[in-house]
Parts: structure tokens; C-alpha cells; sequence
């Protein structure tokens, strides 16, 4: 069962305590209790100073990627986003950046028991199980292109978290949205097989818990050089050896993906031949 919460005013102080120990691109951090989406109060409250995280008790209508909507967060889902300084990353990098925070905040949550003990000398031990236990099992979610995070495909490829990059003037926005503690009465009859929560698969971690781990996940993949950042991207792909349609420049491709280099290209096997299609502009195409 996923741990309770503390009350909202309470999220701002203990994450920015957390900013106070290291140095980063964010800086500052506001909780609002109810928005439409976080993208657009990110943009108006950062009023065009980069460094800010945002945290909504409830998204009511969160956007995704080529315009499909998020479902409502209620009150057990975590949505963020991170305006930050757009000159200083491409959308490609941000991203990357964003799908392997969101990956790597997932896997901690499934590893993880508790969110951080107070405690060093317990930290440690809880570190050093989590790994052990990280090293023994398979990995149990990855990333679907370009930055879904999902359950391994063999298990059934349900979604756990989004992202969405937008510009407006200086500010890149990151949009990150993770399921935290939906159980599946919680879920449309439309969402049960296609959505699942970290609590549906054996997380107890809360979504200030989760919060507090995305916050550190997203700084560190930004500050990755772009080939470690590719190779934990690569690592975590669920798509290869699976067969899927992907849409370029207007024309539909389907194979077997043999390989996705996340900086440059998609690489299927058709039964035209071999076909490489351009990173940049290649969207995977979903079943309706």
C-alpha cells in the first residue's frame, strides 16, 4: 500500500531542503493544490526565469504528446514540470533526459522500500539491498519511443509515466507525469489494460516520495555527457525485437525495430528491406 502523504504546504520546504545540499538547474520549487496542467502554471508562475519545479496536488487536464490527453491525477498520481533554460539543451537531450529521470525514478520506487531514511548508516543498507535486488532481477520497466516509461513489453508494456516537452520564449518546460498510487478500481474501463501505478506493481512510495526522487533523477540525466546519456536510454529500450509502425515524413513504416540510437536513427526490418528512419521526427504509431 502506498505510503500517506503529508499535507501539500509541506512539499515546497522539504524539496527545496533537498535543493539546498547540492547545486543544480533548479532552484525553487511551488506546490499548487488544483491546475488545469502543469505546463501552463510552470510557465506562468516561472515568469521567465528559468530554475523552477512545479508540483500540482491535482492535474484536471494534463496534455501529452501529439495532443492526447492525460487522464486526471485525482489525487494519486504525480504531475511536475521543470522550466528550465531552453538555450541551454536541445529537445532531443531534454527529451532523453526526461524519459531516463522518469525510468530511473520508476526503478528506485520498485526497489526502494522507503523513500530515504534519515538515518546515514540505514541509507546505505537500504542502498546497497536496493541494488542487490536491482542486480538480481530483470529490469521491470523500460522506456518505449521516444520517452514512455512502461512496463517490459513482455509483461505487458502498460504505461507508468509520460513526458512532454514544450518552448514558450526562454523557457524549455518538462512536463513528467508517473502514476503513483491508482489501484485499478481507480482506472476508466478504457485505461485498465494500458495504465498501471507504481502502487499496482508493490511500491510503497508516496508521490512526495516519488517527487523528491524525480527531482535528483532529472538534474543528474541532464548533466549526463550525451553518449552516457544515450547508453542508459538504449539500456532501458523495450522496443527492440518487437514489431511496430512508426510514421516519417508523412509515410507509415512497419517491421521489426532492430535498433533505436536515440541521437540519430530507428532502424526496421521490413519486408521491403532495411529501413533507417530519421530519430528526429519519427513518431511511433499506437493501436487505437
Amino acid at each position: 500500500m502506498t505510503a500517506p502523504d503529508p499535507p501539500l504546504d509541506q512539499w515546497a520546504d522539504r524539496l527545496e531542503a533537498s535543493i539546498a545540499r547540492r547545486s543544480g538547474v533548479i532552484r525553487r520549487v511551488a506546490v499548487v493544490a488544483d491546475t488545469d496542467s502543469t505546463q501552463t502554471a510552470a510557465a506562468r508562475l516561472a515568469d521567465r526565469q528559468p530554475g523552477l519545479m512545479l508540483i500540482a496536488g491535482r492535474q484536471r487536464a494534463g496534455r501529452g504528446r501529439l495532443g492526447r490527453a492525460w487522464a486526471d491525477t485525482n489525487d494519486h498520481g504525480l504531475a511536475v514540470t521543470f522550466a528550465i533554460d531552453g538555450s541551454m539543451f536541445d529537445d532531443g537531450v531534454l527529451s532523453l533526459a526526461a524519459g531516463v529521470a522518469a525510468c530511473r525514478t520508476v526503478e528506485d520506487a520498485l526497489f526502494f522500500r522507503v523513500s530515504r531514511p534519515a538515518d546515514p548508516l540505514l541509507h546505505a543498507l537500504v542502498y546497497t539491498r536496493a541494488m542487490l535486488r536491482a542486480i538480481r532481477q530483470p529490469r521491470p520497466v523500460g522506456l518505449r519511443w521516444p520517452n514512455d516509461v512502461v512496463e517490459n513489453h513482455r509483461q505487458g508494456g502498460r504505461k507508468v509515466a509520460g513526458v512532454l516537452i514544450e518552448r514558450i520564449g526562454n523557457l524549455a518546460l518538462v512536463g513528467i507525469g508517473i502514476n503513483v498510487a491508482q489501484t485499478i478500481r481507480d482506472w476508466p474501463d478504457q485505461l485498465i489494460d494500458k495504465a498501471v501505478s507504481l502502487n499496482q506493481l508493490g511500491s510503497h512510495f508516496s508521490r512526495l516520495d516519488t517527487a523528491q526522487r524525480l527531482l535528483p533523477r532529472f538534474e543528474h540525466a541532464l548533466a549526463l555527457p550525451p553518449t552516457r546519456l544515450a547508453l542508459a536510454w538504449r539500456r532501458r529500450n523495450v522496443l527492440r525485437g518487437t514489431r511496430h509502425t512508426f510514421e516519417y515524413d508523412g509515410k507509415r513504416f512497419t517491421g521489426s525495430v532492430l535498433n533505436i540510437a536515440p541521437t540519430s536513427c530507428i532502424v526496421l526490418s521490413t519486408p521491403q528491406g532495411v529501413v533507417n528512419l530519421p530519430a528526429l521526427g519519427t513518431t511511433l504509431i499506437h493501436d487505437p
